[in-house]
């Protein structure tokens, strides 16, 4: 007992009936327990347990619902027909049919059918009738094999006309819960271990039952232990499957269930029955031309059943290709909505310098040159109050230096402009200006830079220029910042036609590109910044990086010019000059 603790209670539950109904088995031949209370005891016992066993799953697992209640009551007036058909037959040796427990055993089929009938409502979604035809082409399958074996013999058998009714209401009552069944298994909903340990019990409680109705037509039934141990083994599967943890889930609903091939093989082989028996039935009575005409018609179901499995194999294959699809336009959407919060917090951001800048500005202006103006304004009128007196040295010397004052803020605001928008910029050009910047640069920070501008004798656009400019103004100020580069590799190439390729390459210390998005939520918006810059001129981006490697940016921006045919940027062989170390 202490080991079976540790397995789960399902598990323990059938390890322990299976324990029993070898016990029950094994009663009637031992010498001191052949008396039949023992061996109906524990028959008894054992469907009482599957009774507790459902009682208890459901007061653990409180599934939604009362399709678990019916069946529960229906293996209540299951245990009160095998009580009185074992005690009538045993102790009180009734022989009269039908009997009391007969009304028993026919009574717990309408509660069985009526829980699977609620609990395939329960979980179907689907809205079409698909899973009702393949159920009722699978029932018409099993209909024809009832009738023709167990209904119709049941039907013209000898005996009192109750005899006859009770005796067909069995294979009939055994076919209408396999209908029912049919359209569970076939339906939507999580298939599940307690679900499936449920169609379990219920293919064996058809097969036991179909068996003894078969047998009891023949002759052959005599109190056979092999059906009685397939009846004991319905109960302990009955009662597994509620006390399987996936029990509650069983009620809950899902997707209805995709076509597949095992599921039309299967429907394929049922609907077979009615030709097959047709086409024997003819053969038998030598009918030559009707057994023509029945294998026509099989031939030609079989090759509609082989179109329609092609159809199935495609419909599937058209299903996971639109997954694939659904999977990368989540994944796209997911990237847009990253980028779009990236352009957020990046105009929000643009926004937040813009004003910082602004009021720079104004502070240097201020402090810079309107005080040394205004200094001046009063040295001049010193000067000319001088002049008035005549003292002439005075205010030449005055003079003097406010026109020295005046040169160094003349000096001063050209630098400030040159911060703001290089004026090379407008009057030599790109390069020029790249050549200026990365000289100071590299003054600065002692970082070496080696500049190939690779453009040829081409005119870049006033708006092109500036977005190259300040990509490098800013590629340069992570360097400096992050990089601890000691040099830098700047390159400008003009490729087909229309395109303008700047590559930066540094040998610094390099950083995990998929942590970008750390990054600017930290506050770094250089790398988001530039990005924006090359999107918005309707370019391309690329960065590559890693740890210890360097950091290399390539942005790819379109300029007036034809693109190739084949759609392929390429070099253009154009002068190239000496590369620029600054």
């Amino acid at each position: 007992m202490t080991a079976l603790r540790r397995f789960p209670a399902w598990v323990a539950y059938l390890t322990l009936g299976l324990l029993a109904v070898v016990l029950d088995q094994l009663l009637p031949h031992l010498a001191a327990l052949s008396s039949w209370p023992y061996y109906v005891g524990v028959y008894l016992a054992i469907n009482v347990s599957s009774v507790l066993a459902l009682a208890g799953g459901i007061a653990r697992y409180r599934p939604r619902g009362y399709a678990w209640y019916l069946i529960l009551a229906n293996q209540v007036v299951y245990l009160g027909g095998d009580f009185f058909f074992y005690v009538g037959r045993d102790a009180w040796h009734w022989t009269f049919y039908p009997a009391p427990a007969d009304a028993f055993y026919l009574s717990h089929y309408p509660l069985l059918a009526a829980g699977l009938v609620v609990l395939t409502r329960a979980r179907n979604t689907s809205k079409g009738f698909e899973d009702l035809f393949d159920s009722a082409i699978a029932g018409v399958g099993f209909g024809v094999l009832s009738w023709l074996f167990l209904i119709a013999p049941s039907a013209q058998s000898a005996g009192p006309l109750l005899a006859k009714v009770v005796s067909v209401a069995y294979p009939v009552s055994d076919l209408i819960v396999a209908l029912v069944a049919l359209r569970l298994l076939v339906g939507g909903g999580l298939r599940l271990a307690s679900f499936r340990i449920l169609l379990g019990a219920l293919a064996l409680l058809f097969a036991t039952d179909s068996i003894y109705v078969w047998m009891q037509l023949n002759g052959t039934y005599h109190d056979n232990r092999f059906l009685d141990v397939m009846w004991l083994c319905y109960y302990l599967v009955l009662g597994a499957s509620a006390l399987h943890p996936s029990m509650r889930a069983t009620v809950e609903p899902a997707q209805p269930s995709r076509p597949s091939k095992g599921r039309f093989v299967v429907l394929g082989a049922l609907t077979l029955v009615v030709p097959i028996f047709g086409l024997v039935d003819s053969y038998l009575r030598s009918g030559k031309a009707s057994v023509v005409v029945d294998w026509g018609s099989l031939v030609l179901f079989l090759l509609v059943s082989a179109r329609m499995l092609s159809l199935i194999s495609r419909q599937r294959s058209l299903l996971a290709a639109n997954e694939a699809q659904s999977v990368d336009l989540s994944a796209a959407l997911a990237q847009a909505r990253e980028a779009q919060e990236d352009r957020a917090k990046l105009l929000s951001r643009t926004v937040l310098v813009a004003e910082r800048e602004r009021a720079r500005v104004a502070a240097d202006l201020h402090d810079g040159p309107i005080q040394h103006l205004a200094s001046s304004a009063y040295a001049i009128d010193s000067a000319l109050l001088r002049l008035e007196r005549g003292q002439a040295d005075l205010a030449a010397a005055s003079l003097a230096r406010v026109r020295e004052s005046l040169a160094d803020e003349v000096g001063s605001l050209r630098r400030m402009m040159s911060e703001l928008r290089p004026p090379v910029l407008d009057q030599g050009g790109l390069v020029p200006a790249l050549r200026d910047y990365v000289a100071a640069f590299s003054r600065r920070s002692g970082t070496s830079v080696e500049l190939t501008p690779e453009l040829g004798e081409v005119d870049l656009p006033d708006e092109l220029e500036t977005v190259l400019y300040r990509l490098v103004q800013e590629a340069l100020t992570n360097v400096e910042r992050h990089s601890g580069a000691r040099s830098v590799q700047l390159r400008l190439t003009r490729l087909w036609g229309d395109l303008v390729e700047l590559s930066v390459r540094d040998d610094g210390v390099g950083f995990e590109p998929g942590h970008l998005t750390e990054l600017l939520r930290a506050g770094h918006f250089g790398v988001a910044g530039m990005r924006e810059r090359v999107e918005a001129a309707g370019g391309k981006w690329r960065l590559t990086s890693a740890p210890g490697k360097g950091t290399e940016l390539k942005a790819t921006i379109p300029m007036a010019g034809p693109v190739p045919p084949w759609g392929r940027a390429v070099p253009v062989p154009v002068p190239v000059p000496e590369p620029v170390h600054a």
